[in-house]
């Protein structure tokens, strides 16, 4: 104890020194402060949320989520709590993204040269590159349109007005730092795309060849759930191993509450909305008021309105937990998470009124009760048994027999014949599924294949007959089909990366923390 007395200085110096650090260099590695580095846990007083390590600040989110509330604006778009929450949304999704695609163009060295700056704005000026140089009065033709060729000129004997520099420079960061190494990114994963000889041939039997058919189906809306069981030891397996993803539920907060509601046809009024509106935060303010000085619950007893209760959480999923009619309400939900048991709210403006709030209790994470969700469940598994119960009695039957006479000894057993149509088409009763284009493009005249599905049923089909394939028409539809499927990969080589990113990757997400 004498030595620990001793060296006590020491101790709070190395403590001091951590701490001015962490305040100092925070995010020095991966967007983390220093402590949390050493003693482990997020500081989301400062992060909104960390993609794959990287901190994003609250600055940083909020700045995006203006940038997006602005488009929303500039579109016409009535600024509410759902719209909010959607350029919330977008502001994320948009800063996940460009924290992945820049962390992958400096992988690849995709850095940008001055030359390549040079050519992209004197070959290719952006239109909005253009707009800005004409609103800064410069390359306007006579018609109010950009002057191209003066502006090439301009730029290649170099006599560009000194004043529009600094405009110069911002586009040129911008496509340095940005927009050119992306399209860079883009091109590389695009360029990645290559369609074979046989991807070619069958699109085009996909798309033009006609076969005719017969088959025997099964559709699952038949099968009586008298013939399906189900019993609660399935039902409960079930539960146990899906509770973690479908029936987890958050810590919430019991919220007591009044709604001052306003009447449709006065809402829609534009005239009689301010002034009722008004009328209603005046008694909302003379009821918060009381509450404030008594209680709630002795408020209540100076106004007719309805008391109602319900439970919410801070995600933002289901709403978090309020009524639809109240939108996203995220005021709502800051106040059940930011303020101890028994506050009350002050008024708050609702999409259908104006609401006042107690907030009387709390109730710790858990899972929905098994008996709650049961009747789900027996639903969903109903659903596929179905499938599993229609598939076994066409394989239990004996494909060899006459397919009518296997139809008529079983009356969930249906049979079509004599259906004609390209592989791609929606058959009468049966529809169509990947399964069964797969299947079709696969068999031979005589064949009969395996039991397969589409949406909602089970069939086994029998190939009649396939049309002989026009050569030549293949050959003066192969440049098109071609160029059709290499355009349809190339765009989605770049897309499926980042999706693929996103999903592989740890994305930690705390707005509803704080927003």
């Amino acid at each position: 104890m004498t030595q620990l007395r001793e060296k006590s200085h020491v101790i709070l110096w190395i403590l001091l020194v951590f701490f001015v650090l962490s305040m100092s260099v925070g995010g020095l590695v991966g967007g983390a402060d220093l402590v949390d580095l050493i003693f482990g846990g997020r500081n989301t007083n400062r992060y909104v949320g960390w993609v794959d390590g990287d901190g994003v600040t609250h600055q940083e989110f909020i700045n995006e989520r203006n940038n997006q509330l602005g488009l929303l604006r500039r579109n016409g778009q009535t600024i509410d709590g759902r719209s909010t929450l959607t350029a919330s949304n977008n502001a994320w999704n948009k800063i996940v993204e460009e924290k992945i695609i820049n962390k992958k163009i400096d992988e690849l060295g995709l850095e940008v040269h001055a030359d390549e700056i040079y050519d992209f704005l004197v070959m290719t000026p952006p239109p909005a590159f253009q707009r800005d140089l004409m609103t800064a009065g410069a390359f306007s033709d006579t018609s109010g349109n950009f002057d191209n060729d003066a502006y090439k000129i301009a730029v290649q004997s170099n006599n560009i007005p000194e004043e529009l520099n600094p405009l110069i420079i911002n586009w040129e960061n911008y496509l340095r730092s940005d927009y050119l190494p992306r399209r860079k990114l883009v091109n590389l994963y695009n360029a990645l795309g290559s369609v074979s000889e046989d991807d070619i041939y069958n699109e085009y039997i996909i798309q033009n060849q006609n076969c005719k058919i017969e088959y025997l189906y099964v559709t699952t809306n038949d099968i009586s759930d008298s013939l399906i069981i189900i019993d609660d030891n399935e039902l409960n397996s079930f539960y146990e191993n899906k509770k973690e993803d479908r029936y987890k539920l958050e810590e919430r907060r019991v919220l007591e509450y009044v709604v001052w509601e306003i009447p449709t046809e006065i809402k829609f009024d534009t005239l009689k909305s301010a002034d009722y509106q008004d009328s209603l935060m005046t008694e909302a303010m003379i009821f918060s008021d009381e509450a404030d000085i008594s209680s709630f619950s002795a408020a209540l007893d100076s106004i007719s309105l309805t008391v109602d209760t319900l439970d919410v959480h801070e995600a933002y999923n289901n709403n978090s937990g309020l009524p639809f009619q109240m939108g996203p309400g995220r005021q709502i939900i800051r106040f059940a998470f930011d303020n101890p048991i028994k506050s009350i709210s002050d008024p708050i403006q609702l999409p259908n009124g104006i609401a006042i709030f107690n907030l009387i209790g709390e109730k710790p994470p858990g899972y929905k009760p098994f008996e709650e969700v049961k009747e789900s469940i027996k639903r969903s598994m109903m659903r596929d048994k179905k499938k599993e119960y229609a598939k076994n009695i066409l394989t239990n039957a004996n494909v060899e027999n006459n397919w009518n006479d296997i139809a008529q000894s079983n009356d969930l057993i249906n049979f079509n014949e004599g259906q004609e149509g390209l592989i791609n088409s929606s058959f009468e009763s049966i529809g169509t599924s990947d399964e069964l284009k797969g299947t079709l493009l696969g068999l031979d005249p005589g064949n009969i294949s395996k039991v397969i599905e589409t949406f909602n049923t089970a069939c086994q089909v029998k190939l009649v007959e396939k049309n002989e394939i026009d050569i030549q028409d293949y050959n003066d539809s192969y440049n098109q089909l071609k160029n059709q499927l290499t355009t349809r990969k190339t765009n989605s080589n770049y897309t499926n990366w980042l999706n693929d990113m996103k999903s592989s990757i740890n994305i930690e997400d705390y707005r509803n923390k704080s927003y």
